[in-house]
């Protein structure tokens, strides 16, 4: 068992960015040029391009990657389905580009509601479409047993590129993939102090670590990454929170298998070394195997083979693998489309972009550029 010695930062100056906190930049724009009338559509809403195709200076990395064309792949059966489902648009059939034009996160009222794909896509008329597609991450965090901790604890999640000044994952998405650092960050409220256990769990039922840590009375947030030796497994991961050995709270996170390795489609040598695990599936210089009886873990030899196989695959087979991973922790909350470019009459059934208020083509006040009122003549 290894002991966390938590220190609590001392920053003394914040900057303001709107995709921390974008109430200050609107107080801005109301002192500029005028406040907005109650109920303005978009207000509260703050949209954050993170990838685009044609920048060649950003540099995607190969998790982020797998996940945006599993998204595409995913949005593809999706919208497909739902076209020939309706007789307004049984004629609309679309051919997709394997990778998408654009990727967008959104926040409303400065909580993260997903992630937003552009595709450009052809009708079999030979004319290009735009379509946008919103993901939306499920939620994996559970009390188990309401006692001594839980009652303090206000979210249990984990991610990567942790701001420690802003408390929260630079990583919006928390996209993760084998060969990433997971961090894990506890938010808790006000209490007694108390003495936990944390725990992580692989795929393969096996204990990759586990470490104790005192919750101070006064502590408001927790932070840790584990120095883990990589590839990790792929697969759903879970991480246990125990308070006098008895599971009081967890979660589950995604370490996604990578299709994508230096920016190309993983070839048949760099899929195994990268999607099968540690070697000696090994995380750190410990053995926890005597903790398995608490979480009353399967033996995971079998387990272990198992994935050791699935870690070999490529193409449509690892394809199949990433989708089905990533359709257990993220779902599709719509599609539109830009119907003011198309000419399409056969898919004029669908949803407009511009009436859909997640999309980035809905109306947004806090873009449009103006004279400020104390400037003006």
């Amino acid at each position: 068992m290894f002991t966390l010695q938590t220190s609590r930062p001392t920053f003394f100056a914040r900057k303001f960015e709107p995709v921390i906190n974008q109430e200050i930049v609107n107080r801005v724009e109301d002192w500029m040029y005028q406040e907005y009338p109650r109920g303005t559509n978009g207000l509260r809403t703050y949209w954050q391009n993170i990838y685009h195709i044609e920048d060649t200076v950003t540099k995607v990395t190969d998790t982020a990657m797998t996940f945006y064309q599993a998204f595409v792949r995913m949005a593809a059966v999706h919208i497909q389905w739902v076209a020939r489902a309706n007789v307004h648009t049984s004629g609309c059939h679309f051919k997709f580009s394997a990778t998408p034009t654009e990727v967008s996160i959104v926040k409303m009222s400065e909580e993260f509601k997903g992630i937003i794909i552009t595709l450009e896509t052809r009708l079999e008329s030979g004319e290009k479409e735009t379509i946008e597609g919103l993901f939306t991450p499920q939620q994996w965090q559970k009390i188990v047993n309401p006692i001594g901790p839980a009652g303090r604890l206000l979210s249990m999640q984990v991610g990567s590129e942790y701001d420690a000044k802003e408390q929260v994952f630079r990583n919006y998405g928390k996209l993760l993939g084998t060969l990433d650092e997971p961090i894990i960050l506890m938010k808790w409220g006000e209490g007694d102090p108390y003495t936990i256990t944390i725990t992580w769990i692989d795929p393969t039922n096996q204990i990759a670590a586990s470490f104790d840590t005192t919750v101070e009375s006064d502590c408001d947030e927790m932070h840790h990454k584990p120095e883990f030796n990589k590839p990790l497994r792929p697969g759903k991961w879970t991480v246990k929170m125990l308070y006098q050995w008895m599971v009081v709270a967890e979660t589950n996170f995604l370490i996604v298998p990578l299709s994508i390795k230096n920016g190309q489609r993983i070839t048949e040598e760099d899929a195994e070394p990268t999607n099968s695990g540690p070697p000696r599936n090994s995380y750190v210089d410990r053995d926890f195997t005597s903790m398995k009886t608490i979480f009353q873990l399967a033996d995971s030899e079998s387990i272990v083979e198992l994935a050791n196989e699935k870690g070999k695959t490529t193409g449509a087979e690892l394809h199949s693998w990433v989708d089905e991973l990533v359709g257990t922790f993220w779902i599709m909350g719509g599609f539109c489309m830009d119907i003011e470019k198309t000419n399409g009459a056969e898919c004029r059934g669908l949803t407009k972009c511009s009436d859909v208020h997640w999309s980035t083509k809905f109306p947004d006040p806090k873009s449009d550029i103006s004279i400020p009122r104390n400037r003006r003549s």
